[in-house]
Parts: structure tokens; sequence; C-alpha cells
């Protein structure tokens, strides 16, 4: 939970965010039951070609599956939970919104572990949230970031300058995706330090430079202590 990221992360209200202030707005921490154990991740609102505000959230299929339907009324979506500056001082806001209905879905496992949900509850107008635009071609990403919360913590951005790559990632008992359904991304130093991703940011958004979501992340290898190995986002 709060202070639980490694200390390489940066948060979003760091000069790093200083751009994407609209895009992190969309972006929530998930706290998930399934199988009556709570589970964490990250996902974002993502817009619909009607513009008309429904409450469509993406995020990684490995994030809460299994979950029956009747579980899923009691995840919890926390919207704005973040440092007010730069530094790991301040409390995030009490913004949540509880209940989901999934909506479409595909596995890690021959997939590209993705997950649309549409949360039950509406968002209040003066949370001020932000529904990201997308692009689903296959056009990648020259510059970037990912928004999201590394072990539950409060909003933090991860940076890359690296043109993404496609790739075929493999987890394990979890499977292989579909070829080439996958973005590779590296991530790079910054001024406030070196953002990476760990347990609770699966699933968070890749952004590209045009500030599209791009992928959603399925996993990956890069720690504080690895700094150079790579992600995959579906």
């Amino acid at each position: 939970n709060i202070g639980a990221s490694g200390t390489c992360n940066v948060n979003i209200n760091c000069v790093e965010g200083q751009n994407w202030q609209r895009q992190k707005r969309g972006v929530a921490r998930m706290n998930m039951l399934v199988g009556g154990r709570r589970y964490l991740c990250t996902g974002t609102l993502i817009n619909n070609t009607r513009n008309d505000g429904a409450m469509l959230f993406l995020t990684a299929h490995h994030c809460g599956a299994g979950a029956t339907p009747l579980e899923r009324q009691q995840w919890q979506f926390y919207f704005n939970f973040e440092r007010p500056g730069c530094s790991n001082q301040g409390t995030p806001p009490d913004q949540m919104l509880t209940g989901a209905e999934l909506l479409a879905s595909a596995p890690i496992s021959n997939g590209s572990d993705f997950q649309l949900l549409r949360i039950a509850q509406t968002a209040p107008r003066e949370w001020n949230l932000f529904w990201n635009g997308w692009n689903r071609t296959d056009n990648p990403g020259n510059s970037g970031v990912t928004i999201h919360h590394p072990g539950g913590d409060s909003k933090k951005i991860s940076t890359y300058w690296e043109t993404t790559t496609p790739a075929t990632p493999s987890f394990g008992l979890a499977g292989t995706m579909t070829p080439n359904s996958a973005w590779r991304v590296v991530w790079a130093p910054t001024l406030n330090g070196h953002g990476v991703t760990e347990g609770g940011s699966s699933g968070s958004p890749l952004f590209n430079e045009n500030g599209l979501v791009i992928g959603t992340l399925a996993g990956g290898d890069a720690t504080c202590s690895q700094i150079t190995l790579p992600d995959f986002f579906g």
C-alpha cells in the first residue's frame, strides 16, 4: 500500500508527470476480491466513440481472472490516489468507486491479456476524471510513459525513450501470448529516479508520444534492482 513501492519509482506529480496531468486522471488503483482474497492492480478509464462518459475501464485479464460476478461487485477503484507533490509526503484523497461488470477479455495464454470492465458507480463530477483515448493500430510508441500503482502505492510514472517493439512474451505457467501481441518496453532514467513496474502495476496503460493508450501491462522483469530489463504490454 502507501510507501510499498521501490525507491527508484517516480511520483506522478514530479516534473516527469508534468505533460501527463490529463492522462493521470483516468488511472486508478484496483483492489479486487478473487476467491475470497484481495489483490492489487492498475487500470484506466477509456473513452468510446460516442464520447458519452460511459464508465469503461481497461486493465489486464490476469487482474482478477477467475472472479465471480458477485465478487466483481465488491471490486474497488481508487481514483486520484496520488501524492500532492513530488516527495512521498501527503495523503491521497479518498475517492473510491465500487463494483464492476466484465464486458470482454482475453487471457495471457494465446491472447493479449486484456480485460474491459464497466464500473458500476458513476464518479462525482468534482473528481475531475479523464477518459483516456487509445490507438489500436500496430504503430509502435516512439516515446511515452506508463502511469501505475506499484505495490498499491500512490500513483507513479515510468518513462521510455526507445521505440517499442512487437514481442511474444512467455510467463511460465500463465502461458505464452499470441505472437506479436505485446509491446516490449525498456524504461529510461529521468530527473527524479528510474521508474519501473512492480506487482500492483499490472494492467496499467502504456501511453505513446501522442498521449494515447497502446497497451496494458501483462508483466516483465524490470525492478529497481534490474532497471534495464524489459516489460511487456498487451
